[in-house]
């Protein structure tokens, strides 16, 4: 219901299990709804979803 308020469309719990297992990928918006309702900070969202940059 969340993602159904913030983003238009709702995650189903089988849609949401292959995202965290690593299956799937989480869109931008999602990461960014997730940020949101978790009160995340950006170093937070990087590491989570693993967006640091290859050096």
């Amino acid at each position: 219901m969340i993602f159904n308020n913030l983003l238009g469309r709702v995650i189903t719990d089988a849609t949401l299990r292959r995202k965290m297992s690593g299956k799937s990928d989480f869109t931008a918006s999602e990461i960014m709804a997730l940020a949101l309702i978790l009160d995340m900070t950006p170093n937070d969202v990087l590491e989570c979803f693993h967006l640091f940059p290859n050096m």
